[in-house]
Parts: structure tokens; sequence; C-alpha cells
């Protein structure tokens, strides 16, 4: 039960005290303790005015998208898709539309996946090459060449058959095309096209493979004027090579024999040695060939990883910004590390974050299929590296419906070519990027998240956002969306377009409801078009008011005096005043909380044989001496009701102001007492102080805890 019940104004630590007062010297006085100084807001410190409304905002998008989901002024976002943030550094646009290059039509064998290709120098002339697989329908492994986006021609004498069913990779040497198939034969694994005809140069490096027939060739790669080749024999899955050349194919060494069921998935040339990955039981492992001390090491091996095929010649290794570039794909999304030639790194993933977002598909940056390099920036399925930077880009859902993503297939002078699978076929159609034309959609794919989690743990009154961009064109809108719930809804917030705001607003500012609280938002920007131009958005910010839970401060002025009177019936304490003096100065010197029982005290016991922490409605002995509607206290946990009974507390909200929502028993004290800190003392003695009395006015301050 309270220590202070009528006897005493207030106690402290389980002791009572009077209170000491004048008109001009309270015994109390009760205010909301400040949680505001002078200071600016964490985030852009460009702004000068935050007596009241706080800022946040997001000046730069040029840091590409970020890995850790909390805010920071760091020129990052959180993700996009079918978002351009590159090509324009500090803004985001559409990407341009992707345009059918190459249908299954166009190629006369049926169901057929286009599998590799690539841009090259053929007898002094650059020209572009596709190869594709057997298909499931009619189909066959052969190669097309084509001079104009849609016209393609068969290269006579490339129909491979059915025992080489898959152009692996075609790459360039020696002003020739070079072809590697895979398949059960022993011939045509190994070719290249000089222009007028196919030459098979297949039996030339078996010569050069200790035991092997090569009928697997992976991927291949150009260093220092030789060709690479990487491969296993079909006929003996413990066989891997690598084979090079110097010349035409006439003459072929041998320069690595592993005894390994591994496939050669990928091979690059790289500060004048060779690096390749061998797939394995679900594990890349990074191998280094030193060509001038002829040493083949291992370097990583990268686990649970899941490619979509195993062979991805020219797909996966990279060279950026001075550094190996690898391709790390899982079974959704995957990694990218970076290796100096000293020092390796993860430089990229997709966070688990990510894909627990509710359009986790969007978030996917497709790597299994692998990437192509174009004036030095690295495309992938919907992830780009600038060489600086990662972003999020295209993805598979486009104005031509698919099940697959686009994925880059190979780089021509003007063009990225990409796959894309039809939804109602297995086969791949070929698409490009249509310069001059971008991807226009109904609010169906152009997003971008980007979370304000400054300071989450207290909560914000939201007023208004300001996002800035560049003159809006006909048929141009830009809509903002906003979640507080961490996506699982979104909210409109306004919109940005042509028809109502001309192509003079470079700015608008959209106000939010009332009592829009949120400790965590997280905006979603559409940008619409009829696809002749694009929206160009740069900035966003947003105006709030920091609303901390609300703690109390006191001032008390109390009377530690030999024998003063108490309130019940005039008798005196028992206490001397040094006594309570020395008690409150001990609790101010420890610096510990200590339970404080204010001048409207009032405890209870609960009345229930099961209370539950998500009750509601608290049944009690007794709510007198407890206002209409207030808090209570119950242990460690603070609850707020709205109404009660005689012997009831109802619209109660549990775990009120910071605390937990706990479970209780029957008969635990329920009270409204405070743990408060002494933060302040002050002590005076009177004049009229008698020789053998004790008298103390004691001066201090108490905070909420």
């Amino acid at each position: 039960m309270s220590t202070k019940l009528s006897s005493h104004h207030i106690a402290i630590d389980s002791q009572g005290y009077i209170l000491a007062g004048s008109p001009t010297q309270p015994g109390r006085t009760m205010q909301r303790n400040t949680v505001f100084g002078n200071r600016f807001a964490s985030g852009d410190r460009d702004y000068t005015d935050l007596s009241f409304w706080w800022y946040w905002a997001q000046t730069d998008w040029s840091g590409g998208i970020k890995n850790n989901r909390a805010w920071e002024d760091d020129a990052k976002f959180w993700w996009s898709t079918n978002i351009d943030t590159f090509s324009n550094p500090g803004s985001f646009q559409l990407p341009y539309h992707m345009a059918l290059a190459i249908a299954p039509a166009d190629i006369t064998y049926g169901v057929t996946d286009l599998t590799a290709g690539t841009n090259c120098s053929v007898a002094g002339t650059a020209t572009s090459f596709v190869g594709t697989d057997d298909g499931s329908v009619i189909g066959k492994a052969a190669v097309f060449k084509f001079t104009a986006l849609s016209s393609y021609t068969e290269i006579a004498g490339s129909d491979f058959g059915g025992s080489n069913n898959q152009v692996n990779q075609i790459l360039g040497h020696k002003e020739n095309a070079w072809i590697l198939t895979g398949g059960a034969a022993n011939t045509w694994a190994i070719s290249y096209y000089d222009g007028s005809s196919m030459n098979d140069v297949t039996a030339n490096a078996i010569t050069a493979v200790t035991g092997s027939d090569f009928k697997m060739p992976h991927a291949g790669c150009e260093l220092g004027g030789d060709l690479y080749i990487g491969g296993n024999d079909a006929g003996d899955a413990s066989y891997v090579f690598i084979v090079k050349t110097s010349d035409s194919g006439a003459n072929f060494s041998s320069i690595v024999e592993l005894d390994s069921d591994a496939k050669v998935s990928d091979i690059i040339g790289y500060k004048g040695d060779l690096y390749y990955l061998l797939f394995s039981d679900g594990t890349f492992t990074l191998k280094k060939y030193d060509i001038a001390n002829t040493a083949d090491t291992t370097l990583y091996s990268f686990k649970n990883v899941s490619p979509r095929l195993t062979q991805l010649g020219g797909r996966l290794l990279f060279e950026s910004a001075g550094n190996l570039v690898i391709t790390v794909p899982h079974s959704v999304g995957g990694e990218v590390w970076f290796y100096n030639g000293s020092d390796l790194w993860r430089a990229y993933y997709d966070s688990e974050e990510k894909k627990n977002l509710s359009e986790q598909t969007e978030a996917t940056s497709y790597l299994r299929e692998g990437g192509a390099v174009k004036d030095g920036i690295i495309y992938w399925g919907n992830l780009v590296f600038d060489g600086t930077s990662f972003h999020n880009y295209i993805k598979g859902v486009n104005d031509d419906a698919g099940v697959d993503p686009f994925v880059p297939m190979f780089v021509t002078a003007d063009n990225i070519f990409y796959w894309h699978g039809e939804a109602s076929g297995s086969f791949k159609r070929a698409y490009y990027e249509a310069d001059g034309t971008y991807k226009s959609s109904d609010n169906e794919n152009f997003i971008v998240f980007c979370e304000d989690q400054n300071v989450s743990t207290i909560k914000k009154l939201a007023h208004s956002a300001t996002i800035i961009f560049e003159k809006l064109e006909a048929n141009e809108e830009i809509i903002i969306q906003y979640s507080t719930d961490g996506g699982a809804t979104y909210t409109e917030l306004g919109t940005a377009d042509y028809a109502n705001d001309g192509d003079s607003v470079t700015q608008k500012t959209f106000n939010f409801g009332d009592d829009v609280v949120y400790n965590k938002i997280i905006y979603k920007v559409f940008l619409n078009s009829d696809g002749t131009s694009t929206p160009v958005f740069k900035d966003i910010s947003t105006q709030f008011l920091p609303i901390p839970d609300y703690q109390y401060r006191w001032n008390l002025r109390l009377d530690c005096t030999d024998g003063f009177l108490l309130l019940n019936d005039k008798s005196k304490d028992i206490k001397k005043g040094e006594d309570l003096r020395h008690s409150l100065r001990t609790s101010f010197m420890k610096k510990e909380l200590v339970e404080f029982e204010d001048i409207d005290y009032a405890e209870t016991k609960i009345n229930d044989a099961e209370p539950e922490k998500t009750d509601t409605t608290i049944t009690v002995d007794s709510t007198d001496g407890f206002p209409e509607q207030g808090r209570l206290r119950i242990e460690d946990e603070e609850i707020l009701y709205t109404g009660k009974t005689r012997t009831t507390f109802t619209g109660c909200t549990r775990g009120y102001r910071g605390t937990n929502a706990a479970d209780h028993a029957d008969n635990d004290v329920v009270s409204n007492k405070y743990k408060v800190l002494i933060t302040d003392y002050k002590e005076s003695i009177p004049l009229a102080n008698e020789a053998k009395v004790g008298e103390f006015i004691i001066d201090i301050e108490l905070i909420e805890a």
C-alpha cells in the first residue's frame, strides 16, 4: 500500500514528505520535460529554421541502391524497378522502351532458344551473331548473322545438328567469329566463321588434351593475342581442361587439366593472367592461372550458387574500375564480388529484407543468367554497375508480357540485346533498347523505395512532402505514395502532371492528412508517360514534427523538519529533518531511479484470476481515487485508460509510452506512481532555526524515467 496515504503530500522512494510553499514559491510545479534543444535535425544540414518543423530530405540518387535499409544522407535509395538512375546522375527517369529485335518465328526451326551472341570483327568488319539450341520442338543448334535489327540469315554450314545441341558462346579472335557448342559429338565443338565459311577445329584441340574427346567447351576468352577455351569431356565427367591457340586453330596447347567433375562456367583475362570459375554441386570455385609461372591456384569458393545454366561464357566474369567482377547467382537474386589482385570482397547482395517485401520479385536482381558489358557499364537482369555504384534497372514485366526478366545477352556498338521469355512458350526472344522511346506504364512498374528511418524509435507527425523535378511534357506525371506500415499498404499523397501543372512547374508540395504519425515512412514514386518522353525526378523532402513519448518534470519544495505536523490528524512525524534530508541527498548522489507518488496518488489491486497482456479492460478491487481517465502502472508496464466503472478500467492501451505490455497476476498493485530520477538538489535553512531543531527546506527536480 502507499507510504503517503493521507499523512503526506507526496512520497519518494517509499518516504513521505510535506510540501513547503508560498504564493511566490509554490511547493510543487509539474511540466513536460524538454526533449528538444538548439540543434539541427539529422539529415541534410542546409536548413536554418528548425524551431518547429523538422526536415528529412533525399537530395541525390547518384549513389545507387543500398543494402542497409536505414536511411542515411548517402545519395542512395532503397530499390527500384524499370527506373534509370544512372544515365542522368542525381535524378531518375524511365528507361528506354524494349523493342523486339528477333522472335522465334524469324528462325525457321520452331520453338528455339536464343543461347548466345556477340558483336565482333570478322574479316575486318564488325558483325553481330546469335546462336540457338535445338529447342524442344523441331529446332536445332545454329548460328545466325544479322546486319539490321530484325534481319537475320543462317550462316551456311552452322547447322550443328542434334548432337551439338547448344551454342554456349560466340567470341572474336583473329578476325573470326569463334563458336563453342555443347553436345554429344566430337565434331563442331570448336569452330570459327571467317566471313565466308565455317571451319571445324575440334580435332586439333582434342590432340592437345590428354585422353579427352573435348566434347563440351563451355567458355572462352582472348588474352594477349591468344584464345583460351575451357570445358570438359562429356564422355568423362571428371575431366576439366583449358587449351589455347595463338593462330586460327591449327595448333592448340593444353594449359590446365584437372581431374574434376566441375564445369568451366566462365573464363576471363585479368591483369595478364587467366581467371576462371568452376561449377560443381552448388559451388563456384574461383581459380587463377598464372601464365608466366604456369601455376594454377584456387582463390575462393562461393557456396549455395544456383546459375540458370552451368555454362555462361563471357557472362559471369568482368573487369570494371580496375577490379575483377564476379557474378555469384543464387536461386533468387545473388551477389557481386570484387577482386583487385590481392583482396576479395562482396560489393553487392540482395538482402533478405528486400526479398521479404510484398513485391518480392520486383527487388530481385536476376543474376542467374549473367550479364554483359557496354561502354564500361555492367548490365545484369535488373542490376547495373556503372563503375562506382549499383543501380536497379530493367526487370521482366514490360510492354510485351513475359515470364522471364530481360537478361542482357550481348552488346553491339549501338545496342544491348536482351533475352526475354514469352509467357506462352519456353523459347526466348531478343530485345533491344529503342533509343528515343521510353517505357510507358499505368502505375504498374516504375517504383522507387526510399525510406526515412531517421531516429526511427521516435514518432513523427507528418506535415508535408516537397518534390523537385524537371519541367513536365505532355502525358507525363509523377505520383507519390507513402506507407507507414513497412510497405504493407500505401496511400496516395499527390500527383504532379502536365495536365494540371503545365510545363513550368518544377517543384510541388503535398500536405499530409491530419494525424499521419509514423516511426518510419516509405515513399513509392511512380513515373508515367506515353513513351515519347520521360519525367525526370530529382529530390524529395519531408517536413515533420518529432513527437516522442512525452515525460514529465517536477520541481518540489519539501519541508524536512524535526517533528513536523502530518496531514492526517496533526500528529508529528517521527522522522528527524536530518534523516529526511539525507534520504533525498543519497538518492540524488547515487543517480538511482526511485518511485514517486504524486499529490494525486491512488492505488488498488488486480481482481482477476487470469489477467492477460492483451486485455483492454482491467478488473480491480476498486477504482476509487482514480480520475475518469488517465494512466496506470502495474509493475513496469504503463497503461492508458479512457474510462472506468466501480471495479474496472476500460479502453486500455497496453504498453503505453514505450513500455512493454506484460501479463500480470491477481492482487498485483495497480497505481499511478512514476519512476523518476532526482536531477537537481538544493537545500536551505530558515533564519528562524532553533538551536536543537533540524529544519531544512529542500528543493529538488525530478525527471520521469
